[in-house]
């Protein structure tokens, strides 16, 4: 039943006649459901937004991209989370706004920001904070409300492959092959200054 369900999802990849949409390749990178919304990464540059159309289906809705001028760009990780979409493209993050409303979605990009010779490979959403691991292996913590940089820590000797929360007060992160180690990272939310446990 979950792998037809899902099967049914991506068929909408192909050309409606009624919409005026490219042909997708079936690439598909990364999924995300937030709500009654599905948000798929089939491409390098760009993410299809598609929103229930019954308990079985969905129905594409908006095409939301961080290709720069004829230039496309790789989205290494992004993220749904609390009204807002963080996408992480080489050493770009862009922040859009989930408007929602009855009718349809819009998607607003409200920030566009930097990362100094680093990427991001993964992004967490705990407690109106954004925790985002890196490929040269450093955790960054972000405020939701102004976007600011709040903590950097090197985490890791290899890049940040995996995070994830543990009862909203540990976030727990992994590193890739030449590192494998698993840190344990009290949440910002709840102490004043972070500690971490490495195994």
């Amino acid at each position: 039943m979950i792998s037809s369900f899902f099967f049914d999802i991506l068929a909408f990849s192909t050309i409606d006649p009624d919409e005026n949409l490219p042909t997708i390749p079936n690439d598909l990178k990364n999924i995300q459901i937030y709500g009654d919304l599905l948000f798929a990464c089939y491409r390098d540059d760009y993410i299809l937004i598609f929103s229930t159309a019954n308990s079985r289906t969905y129905r594409y809705e908006q095409i939301v991209s961080v290709r720069y001028k004829d230039y496309s760009i790789p989205i290494n990780s992004f993220l749904v989370y609390n009204q807002q979409l963080w996408i992480a493209a080489t050493n770009i993050i862009h922040v859009f706004n989930i408007n929602s409303s009855h009718k349809k979605n819009s998607y607003d990009l409200i920030m566009r920001f930097h990362i100094e010779e680093d990427h991001l490979l993964t992004m967490l959403g705990v407690s109106d904070y954004i925790w985002a691991g890196s490929t040269r292996g450093n955790i960054y913590i972000y405020r939701m409300d102004n976007y600011e940089l709040l903590k950097k820590f090197d985490g890791h000797k290899d890049a940040v492959c995996c995070l994830c929360p543990m009862f909203d007060i540990y976030i727990i992160s992994g590193s890739q092959q030449y590192d494998t180690s698993i840190v344990v990272w009290e949440n910002i939310a709840t102490k004043d200054i972070v500690t971490s446990t490495r195994f």
